[in-house]
């Protein structure tokens, strides 16, 4: 379950370029958050132009080899059927995505590719964790009561943590730890387990980069 999870999300981190070609991660580094993500289909399209006549690479996520491509989506696991690309801005006809660290690329407007802000994208997920990766060390993303860095912190269960994202408050996230994992249940349905809930707030954001861990599979 959700050690399997994080064993899949860590050994892929963050692409790689091998002979010139870049090597996808499950989640990759970006120059900008945007506005949000787009969640792409099982078969993508993606255009060179705004105008979306000359096409970059299209064909099924799982036939696609987009590392001969040089590109990544933010979060990147074709053969599970996960494509998100960070949408950088929409107008009535196309989005524009990253589809690297800063290139973009421009996917047209249709209703089965689906775009979510970073709220709505947060609060879906199946869990979060603190990012160790980018902060260093846990005490340095310690869980506080409040959103003020002076505040009291919470005393998290050693070993594998899992919270549920409650509400967000800008670069703040309020979660839930996860102290009992049931296979197959939603995040906000899970929390209703806890008999004696630990529920503070975190950083999710520092400019554009994650301070946080996201998990999108059970």
């Amino acid at each position: 379950m959700i050690n399997k999870l994080i064993i899949i999300f860590t050994l892929i981190l963050n692409f790689t370029i091998t002979n010139g070609q870049v090597n996808c991660g499950f989640e990759n580094k970006v120059n900008d958050l945007g506005i949000g993500i787009i969640e792409c289909p099982e078969s993508l399209t993606l255009y060179k132009d705004s105008l979306c006549q000359d096409t970059l690479v299209k064909g099924k996520l799982d036939e696609i080899n987009l590392n001969s491509y040089n590109i990544c989506g933010k979060f990147s696991k074709p053969d599970y059927g996960i494509l998100h690309f960070v949408c950088i801005d929409t107008s009535s006809v196309f989005y524009t995505v990253l589809v690297n660290s800063n290139d973009i690329a421009f996917i047209k407007k249709q209703d089965k590719y689906l775009f979510k802000s970073w709220y709505d994208y947060l609060m879906s997920v199946y869990g979060l964790g603190r990012n160790h990766t980018a902060i260093g060390d846990f005490k340095k993303q310690p869980v506080r009561k409040d959103i003020l860095n002076s505040s009291d912190t919470l005393t998290i269960p050693k070993g594998v943590e899992l919270f549920c994202p409650i509400e967000i408050k800008g670069d703040w996230i309020k979660i839930q730890y996860n102290c009992k994992e049931i296979e197959g249940q939603a995040c906000n349905e899970r929390k209703l387990h806890c008999e004696v809930p630990l529920i503070g707030w975190i950083r999710w954001r520092k400019e554009n980069e994650f301070l946080i861990d996201i998990y999108l599979l059970p």
